[in-house]
């Protein structure tokens, strides 16, 4: 059945509304301009508003790659149009779509406003200062209509820039033109050394694109390759390059350079504009017609690189913001499990790019990854519970306009480089044993090995650094450097460890692998109050650790896998009033922690954003309200007016949701619970009586039952969610608890339903942030899917399913007492 393009929130077309709206419409927003521009729309689920921001009111949703007419652009919001529906669109949820530009501009004034339209009464929507350049849509009466380097349109008065054509562009922002001929007929030269290519140059498009990754290692960058983004990520110094084939834009240091020509795959290795190649960390491009020679002048050395992490991690469902701080708006969520690359760090925040935004995510949110060699965990198909309506089951109360779907494909991946006979290469590891150094010769040898104090310098004569060239790992305050440079036919490496620090130095690979590794220790222990109730123990390590929990009556067992004493000393008494003290003990495989306390009502273990300081939290047995452990409550998602997910064939989410509720809960009272519905028929209930009710009973644990969405009909199978994030005590201090419960519950559901394991996970959805007790949200299927949709209106199936839910709450309920 094919889904409706535009639904109000009760599912149907609303004339009342849409002449509410357009009432309102009059002193909230113009008229399209007449020369509309056109967009796409890319998330999944998009709510339309009355207005440019989300205090207006939702008058509808529009889904994915819909072509929407587009207006003004104001804070971060667009104008939109589609059929009879006026209205607007979070701009980031929407794609521009290409036209053709007559030529460029180059910004000649100081700055110069950008305006929402062709003169000066339109609104201003940003600034472009001087140089920059915009390729034109439309010449009107004194005026440019603009695309501006994020893909919005906008307007800049004529008399402030100047037409240029390619041969007048400025060397950044232009790609040498190439001439006719083969691609193998062009000769490249870096300082006036001839570069070899295994993939010659070619032209695209009038442009001659060069392997990127062999001129930027010979300028002594690193380089990486994000398979799962198809984005090239390149650092030299202080200077980042994210490059995505198939992109027009990519990014130095954050800022976008607009190419005519995006860079491609070709035979394994990506191929980008060589102006753009060469010029990007500072070198200079000249190119030679009458002989078809490029020459690029290397940049000058480059300075130490920022000491951040090249990638982060998250663990949960995180707020991307537009700048560093929470006063800034979240522009989207990443999932759990995404890898972003770092671009800069601020005040505690790290710039990332993700889908070609530059962004900001706070750094005690997500872990670093120093070394990018894990594999990306595979996304979710959707958000979880994509409503019909008002998107009950929101993730966040601040992003509730874009339900994202990722897609998962196969792409080309570059093979990783290795030495080879005369070339030696840096590769660095930082994992839960510590911070690794190898440096590899691609033929076995016997440099020359000179320590002095603190430095080791290793000396390759015959041989030739490639690659990376510069490594800096902080340890606590100090740093761990090693340097790497070519010096008259030989390649000589420095390490600069920091005093005081233990480290080992031996040999791999038959000898022609050096290995420098500090091993992981513990660096700081220390007690800090957790909220008005509770205090913690944090112990920092080196590197994150790995690490196990025990607890028996008042004490809490912490084992640290590959970890040292260091610095820690074998005791510290605290004389808390929850913790009494901490001592610590070498074992041949790591250290052991035993926290001794005065009275245990509830603990939880994490670790901090940078995943080497694990907080140990604890709250005394009179903080801790005493439940009733034999009392559950069953919430059966939607009912009334929010009928939830609609499949293809009208099936509404909130019937299976009910009568899979009001069998378990049959069951569970047949041993012995207590059991409470927030609802037992089909009447609508608001999230914050849902959670009210719980709270009121002082209920054991309480327990959602929902179904699935997605606007991929292929996604299918079961996921389970709890929230407990670190920076909310009262339901961090749950964690193990929350996850337990979830974890139970996903396993029987998985066991007895037969269908796809997609995980147990974290969102911030408003009946899991405020409830008191564990509290859990069940996925059962997937509505969209043809195949779910058919099992859910099988009584056979919603039985399984609830005796599913209702052992694996008794199961749980039995492991805690």
């Amino acid at each position: 059945m094919k889904l409706s393009l535009i639904r109000s929130r009760n599912g149907k077309y609303l004339l009342l509304t849409i002449f509410l709206f357009l009432i309102t419409s009059l002193t909230l927003a113009l008229p399209l301009p007449a020369q509309a521009s056109k967009a796409k729309v890319t998330g999944s689920v998009v709510n339309i508003r009355s207005g440019p921001g989300t205090n207006y009111d939702i008058i509808g949703n529009i889904y994915q790659d819909t072509e929407v007419e587009t207006g003004q652009t104001i804070n971060g919001w667009t104008e939109v149009s589609f059929k009879n529906i006026n209205g607007w669109i979070r701009s980031d949820l929407l794609s521009p779509l290409s036209e053709p530009a007559s030529f460029s501009i180059r910004i000649t004034a100081g700055s110069a406003n950008l305006r929402s339209g062709p003169g000066t009464s339109h609104a201003i929507v940003g600034q472009a200062l001087k140089g920059e350049v915009f390729p034109v849509l439309e010449e009107l009466d004194g005026w440019y209509r603009i695309r501006t380097k994020t893909g919005n349109i906008a307007y800049v008065a004529s008399f402030l820039a100047k037409k240029i054509t390619a041969s007048s562009s400025p060397a950044g922002n232009a790609s040498v033109p190439a001439p006719a001929g083969k691609p193998g007929e062009i000769e490249v030269y870096l300082d006036g050394k001839l570069l070899s290519f295994d993939v010659p140059p070619m032209i695209d498009s009038g442009r001659t694109l060069v392997p990127l990754r062999a001129i930027f290692e010979a300028m002594g960058a690193r380089v990486e390759w994000r398979s799962d983004t198809r984005t090239v990520i390149s650092t030299r110094g202080e200077t980042t390059v994210v490059m995505t084939i198939g992109s027009t834009s990519p990014t130095v240091n954050g800022k976008t350079v607009p190419i005519d020509v995006p860079a491609k795959i070709v035979n394994g290795r990506t191929l980008a504009p060589l102006r753009f190649v060469g010029e990007a960390f500072g070198g200079q491009v000249e190119w030679e017609g009458s002989t078809r020679t490029v020459r690029i002048t290397s940049p000058p050395p480059a300075s130490n690189p920022a000491a951040f992490p090249p990638y982060v991690k998250t663990s949960s469902l995180t707020n991307l913001r537009t700048g560093a701080g929470t006063s800034f708006s979240v522009a989207e969520q990443a999932a759990a499990g995404e890898t972003l690359p770092v671009l800069a760090a601020k005040e505690g925040w790290y710039q990332v790019s993700r889908g070609g935004k530059t962004l900001w995510v706070a750094s005690w949110v997500v872990e670093p990854v120093w070394e990018k060699t894990e594999s990306v965990p595979e996304k979710p198909v959707s958000e979880p519970g994509n409503s019909n309506s008002s998107l009950e089951k929101e993730a966040s109360p601040e992003n509730t306009d874009a339900i994202k779907q990722p897609e998962q494909e196969n792409k080309p991946q570059e093979e990783p480089e290795i030495a080879k006979v005369n070339e030696v290469r840096l590769s660095r590891l930082r994992d839960d044993k510590g911070i690794t150094v190898r440096i590899e010769a691609g033929k076995a040898v016997e440099p020359e090995i000179i320590q002095s104090g603190r430095t080791l310098t290793y000396t390759f004569p015959g041989m030739e650094l490639k690659g990376l060239n510069y490594i800096k790992e902080p340890v606590g305050s100090e740093l761990f450097e090693v340097k790497g440079v070519n010096e008259e036919g030989k390649a000589v490496i420095r390490a600069e460890i920091p005093y005081g620090i233990e480290y080992q130095t031996y040999t791999e690979n038959n000898g022609r692998t050096r290995v420098i590794t500090i091993p992981n220790f513990i660096m700081a222990v220390e007690k800090k109050d957790f909220g008005t109730t509770g205090e913690r123990v944090l112990i920092t390590t080196l590197t994150e650790a790995e690490y196990t929990r025990v607890i028996s009556g008042d004490r809490i067992e912490i084992k640290l896998k590959h970890v040292t004493l260091g610095r820690a000393s074998r005791e510290y008494r605290f004389g808390g009033k929850v913790i009494d003290r901490v001592t610590f003990t070498q074992e041949n495989d790591g250290v052991t922690a035993v926290i001794q306390t005065r009275g245990i009502g509830g603990s939880s273990t994490g670790k901090s954003g940078d995943g080497n300081i694990l907080s140990v939290m604890i709250v005394g047995k009179d903080a801790v309200p005493v439940r009733n452990q034999n009392l559950i409550v069953i919430d059966p998602g939607h009912g009334g007016k929010e009928t939830g997910a609609i499949s293809p064939s009208g099936y509404m989410e909130k019937i299976p949701n009910l009568e899979i509720a009001l069998e378990a809960g049959r069951i569970l009272k047949a041993k012995g619970y207590q059991v409470e519905f927030t609802r037992t028929d089909d009447t609508f209930v608001s999230l914050e009586e849902r959670a009210a009710m719980a709270n009121q009973l002082n209920a054991a644990v309480f327990v959602s039952i929902h179904n699935n969405s997605s606007t991929n009909r292929e996604a299918k199978g079961i996921e389970t969610y709890f929230y407990a994030p670190a920076d909310r005590p009262h339901l961090f201090i749950q964690k193990d608890e929350r996850e337990d419960l979830a974890t139970y519950v996903q396993r029987e559901l998985v066991r007895r339903l037969n269908r796809p394991d997609r995980g147990v996970k974290q969102a911030n959805f408003s009946v899991l942030r405020n409830t008191n007790m564990p509290s859990i949200l069940c996925e059962v299927a997937f509505l969209s899917n043809p195949e779910e949709e058919m099992l859910l209106k099988s009584d056979y199936f919603k039985r399984q399913a609830a005796e599913a839910i209702a052992e694996g709450i008794d199961r749980y309920m039995k492991s805690r007492r």
